[in-house]
């Protein structure tokens, strides 16, 4: 979880970057991509408020389809591209953090939800931070869509063994779980 919000979600920080340099779209181009980030989380909003239940299995497509999108990303040179990609990186990252709250909420004893929701927020709130000033360093060396593109592995690695996880917890526990 920590993992997406500090290597996968900071290419936030690097947008102008994209905009500016790699996109060649300035302010104006850095506009159109935040709305389509907007319009991909408001898409998946209502998406996931018409589901029953999230599960794990859920979570798991939704990490690594992140991952995937914001690989692409830090190859796309065309802006329109970029803005479809992007659709795709809001509807993911906003699907990941709902799935992942109401996953943990309702796996969580009553006696532990809010520890367990306090660990949650420090983690969305406390590592956005640290992952805003990695990225930046890494595109400060390495140039900011081949941050993106190690964030994107690095979220892509966690999610993979994420599913062998949950394959081996199934196989355990059982088709019920």
């Amino acid at each position: 979880m920590a993992t997406n919000w500090v290597f996968g979600l900071s290419y936030q920080t690097l947008n102008a970057v994209f905009a500016e340099a790699v996109l060649k779209a300035g302010p104006k181009g850095l506009g159109f991509m935040g709305g389509a980030t907007g319009m991909g989380a408001l898409a998946a909003t209502l998406i996931m408020a018409s589901r029953q239940r999230p599960t794990w299995t859920l979570l798991f497509c939704v990490a690594l389809a992140l991952s995937g999108g914001l690989y692409c990303y830090s190859f796309s040179t065309l802006f329109p591209l970029s803005l479809v990609i992007l659709v795709c990186i809001g509807s993911c990252s906003v699907g990941f953090m709902i799935t992942c709250n109401t996953t943990l909420q309702l796996s969580a004893p009553d006696e532990m939800r809010g520890r367990v929701m306090g660990l949650y927020s420090m983690a969305f709130v406390g590592f956005g931070p640290l992952g805003s000033f990695l990225s930046g360093a890494l595109a400060h060396y390495q140039g900011a869509p081949r941050a993106v593109c190690i964030g994107a592995v690095i979220c892509g690695t966690v999610a993979l063994a994420l599913g062998v996880w949950l394959r081996l917890r199934r196989a355990q526990i059982g088709p019920a779980a």
